[in-house]
């Protein structure tokens, strides 16, 4: 019984480290894309990742860090300019589009909600400022005169 605890703990450990080794070198996966792809970003502590198609207005999900990936049917082909995730809450992001229509996701991206605002995208700085502890609160920064200049408000002369 000795001699064969001698020779079948070694076995085991054998097979065991073999399929649970690390590979030496990463993985490489490729995929290709209609157009230049930008604001790539995982979820923390999840292998959910998103990436923006600006020229189509495409925003891309991935469960599986990258290996494939899903085009976001909720919301409509060339309406977003990008997706700003929260920094407080790793299941929220914002997508932001070119007027007054917005979409935001509680869920890492499976589902995205519509959401309009009056003023259009404020330049300069970061449109939307998230609540440090309620992740259904956010603050717009937007206005009437955005497209050309910082946005400063309606200006009366």
């Amino acid at each position: 019984m000795r001699f064969l605890r001698g020779i079948l703990l070694p076995a085991l450990l054998l097979v065991i480290g073999s399929t649970s080794a690390k590979k030496d070198e990463p993985g490489v996966n490729v995929t290709k894309f209609d157009d230049q792809v930008t604001n790539v970003f995982y979820f923390d502590d999840s292998e959910v990742v998103l990436l923006t198609e600006p020229a189509h207005g495409k925003i891309w999900r991935s469960e599986n860090a990258g290996q494939g990936w899903e085009y976001v049917k909720d919301i409509p082909l060339n309406q977003v300019l990008v997706v700003l995730k929260n920094p407080f809450d790793n299941n929220v992001a914002v997508a932001l589009g070119a007027e007054f229509t917005h979409w935001i996701t509680h869920d890492k991206g499976k589902a995205w909600t519509e959401f309009k605002t009056d003023g259009i995208i404020a330049r300069g700085s970061s449109p939307i400022g998230f609540h440090a502890t309620d992740s259904r609160k956010l603050i717009y920064s937007g206005g009437d005169n955005c497209r050309e200049y910082p946005c400063l408000g309606k200006v009366s002369t």
